[in-house]
């Protein structure tokens, strides 16, 4: 707990902290598959602590998951044997679709967002129970910044042609995509979160420009960040996936506290 605060701080810690990505590995160790870790949640959670235990990397993580606020909100998703979930059927295919969402969802009882929040207490509960009282490996949450959740409510390839096509539209959607996600990350962090990664999937630059980033989206990722660090005070790490050479010098403009830089 303390190295990876310490790092995440900017603070010098006794040694670089090691966190590689820690969904699969413990699943693979235990042999069962995500849609079984999915159906049993505490079996997810053994595998977090049997996993961060043989191996002792300095971090674990929730489910991780795509879809838990997208789901509520209306998107179908299907559930692969040995994959996250995956958008199946957009909830959005018009500005009408858009209105008629309720975009008030409530993480503690809507949909799937409980079983998320379970996982995170039940992680909390058994890392200070080995702990002997004390917590000792910090658990890291998810959010969806409002880029991605826009992308799985409409559909992918719909998103990029409203991108460049009617930003205006597509700002107004990730306004309204902001709100959900941001409640769900303040509970995820209630239930015993001590950090969290937002990532951005679809502004690299095999997606949309550099200027729509710029002026449409990298906007919207720091108004999420500064809004979970407001709301909660626990450090964010920027994931920025895919090809995002010719727009470093805007991802730092998002004032992470840690950039997670591959692969890119």
């Amino acid at each position: 707990m303390e190295r990876m605060m310490a790092a995440l701080n900017g603070e010098k810690p006794d040694r670089v902290p090691v966190h590689f990505y820690p969904r699969w590995a413990p699943l693979e160790y235990l042999g069962v598959t995500f849609l079984q870790a999915w159906e049993n949640p505490d079996i997810y959670v053994k595998a977090q602590i049997v996993g961060q235990e043989r191996f002792q990397y300095d971090c674990v993580i929730d489910y991780d998951m795509m879809g838990p606020v997208e789901e509520a909100l209306g998107t179908v998703l299907k559930y692969p044997e040995n994959d996250v979930p995956m958008v199946r059927g957009p909830a959005i295919q018009s500005k009408e679709d858009m209105k008629k969402i309720n975009w008030r969802v409530d993480p503690r009882k809507d949909g799937n967002m409980p079983k998320v929040l379970y996982v995170i207490r039940r992680l909390k509960e058994e890392l200070i129970r080995r702990g002997r009282g004390t917590q000792r490996v910090p658990i890291m949450t998810w959010g969806s910044c409002p880029s991605r959740t826009a992308a799985c409510m409409m559909g992918f390839q719909d998103w990029f042609i409203t991108v460049a096509r009617d930003p205006e539209w597509a700002r107004e959607l990730m306004e309204l995509c902001l709100t959900p996600w941001l409640e769900m990350v303040k509970a995820e962090v209630e239930a015993g979160a001590d950090l969290v990664w937002v990532n951005d999937p679809v502004s690299s630059g095999d997606c949309i420009s550099r200027d729509a980033y710029e002026k449409l989206t990298q906007p919207m990722e720091r108004k999420f960040i500064e809004a979970i660090r407001e709301a909660t005070g626990v450090p964010v790490v920027f994931h920025p996936c895919g090809n995002w050479h010719d727009r470093l010098d805007l991802i730092a403009q998002n004032q992470a506290d840690c950039y997670f830089l591959g692969p890119m």
